[in-house]
């Protein structure tokens, strides 16, 4: 893989590609053309893709003829930067996702186009395929199904044993973030946080985690304690504090000492947390307190827009696991107070002190996160009695509502 952001990527780094013979291997491909004419095309570009996304992601770059030994054999590595015919890349484009799209199962999320002009035939293209946390992908193509990955030798078919080994890979890693989510959760229930929290409403708290190699970034906890302004806790209400703790950097937002209203956690191994206190109210007289769902949603966006872009800023372009949890809901009702409509089954309280909602899969950190996050508030009016969140319309789009 090229070492830098997508969208980074210059025709000087192209040009190093061939002055410093970068041999081809697990997260870096050469092809000399982008032809998407015919099924021997389709099927090519189908294993090409999934097989990246089955290893460990990376770049196919199109547009690069590979050096050739004294037989004429392939080297490896770049022999001319020669550009793709392409009269038009938006359609090929569109043509290249459309046959990812249909040919390879689950769909794969996040493919990344470049384009570096001005090579002798056309442009040269990368395509920046993310390693995939839903596969293994499967290859479904006119009857036959197959399954491949990358390693430093290129691709190859996954035998019956590598097939077993990948899905139980995909099921440990999302063990492993339920597992982590659980820990926090039962250190925050036990009142076990990086600052005294107050006990006057629910407790709503968000983790993001990066599933990518923590090798492969790092985040710049000194930055963030420098500049508080890049890790605002949830909800701040005005200024807030920060230090360095056990665990990394912690913001925090209340009164000088005492309980706190919220707080936002970086870790040294690039997760994210963060906890508010409140959005709960007095209902009316004889009636159950109630929860601002407008408000629980406008928080937990906020805190997964801040912790993804401090992600995106370190360098980190993987995927991100989100988990939201809601603490001490049970008996409260979620009833916004500009619907008026009042039947009897959304008076409903809620029956469990503890909502685990729906873990989210983030493909990538530049991810709209409203759009990703429906079902989780989705669930959380259900909680309720309501049929789904009313914070989105008619054509899907979530509303910022107070």
């Amino acid at each position: 893989m090229i070492a830098k952001p997508l969208d980074q990527i210059t025709r000087e780094d192209i040009e190093a590609l061939l002055t410093e013979r970068r041999s081809e291997g697990r997260t870096l491909d050469y092809k000399r053309d982008l032809s998407l004419k015919n099924d021997e095309d389709t099927r090519e570009l189908a294993r090409d893709v999934s097989a990246f996304a089955n290893g460990a992601g990376g770049d196919i770059v199109f547009g690069i003829e590979e050096a050739k030994g004294p037989e004429g054999q392939n080297l490896g590595y770049p022999g001319k930067l020669v550009g793709i015919e392409c009269e038009s890349f938006d359609k090929t484009k569109q043509r290249f996702e459309s046959i990812v799209r249909d040919n390879v199962d689950p769909r794969i999320q996040g493919l990344g186009f470049r384009l570096i002009e001005d090579f002798p035939k056309g442009p040269i293209v990368v395509v920046r395929v993310p390693k995939s946390w839903t596969g293994p992908h499967m290859v479904a193509f006119k009857k036959g199904t197959h399954f491949y990955t990358r390693n430093n030798s290129g691709r190859h078919a996954l035998d019956v044993h590598e097939i077993r080994a990948a899905f139980a890979a995909g099921t440990e890693i999302g063990d492993r973030v339920r597992r982590f989510r659980d820990g926090r959760i039962g250190r925050i229930v036990a009142d076990e946080t990086p600052v005294p929290l107050g006990n006057d409403g629910v407790r709503v708290v968000v983790h993001v985690v990066p599933l990518g190699d923590p090798d492969s970034f790092a985040i710049d906890l000194a930055a963030l304690h420098k500049d508080s302004t890049l890790l605002p806790p949830p909800e701040p209400g005005g200024g807030w504090n920060r230090r360095f703790n056990v665990d990394g950097v912690v913001t925090y937002s209340g009164p000088n000492g005492g309980p706190q209203r919220s707080y936002a956690l970086a870790f040294r191994n690039g997760s994210f947390e963060s906890v508010a206190v409140g959005y709960r109210y007095s209902g009316k007289s004889g009636e159950p307190p109630q929860l601002s769902a407008f408000a629980m949603e406008r928080g937990v966006v906020e805190s997964v827009g801040t912790f993804l872009k401090i992600l995106t800023q370190n360098s980190y372009e993987g995927a991100v696991s989100v988990l939201v949890t809601v603490l001490g809901a049970r008996g409260t009702r979620v009833q916004p107070s500009d619907v008026f409509e009042r039947p009897w089954d959304r008076q409903t309280t809620i029956d469990h002190d503890t909502l685990i909602l729906p873990d989210v899969l983030f493909e990538r950190p530049d991810a709209d996160p409203p759009t990703l996050l429906r079902p989780v508030f989705d669930v959380l009016w259900q909680a309720s009695g309501w049929s789904s969140s009313q914070s989105y319309g008619e054509d899907g789009a979530w509303q910022k509502r107070r």
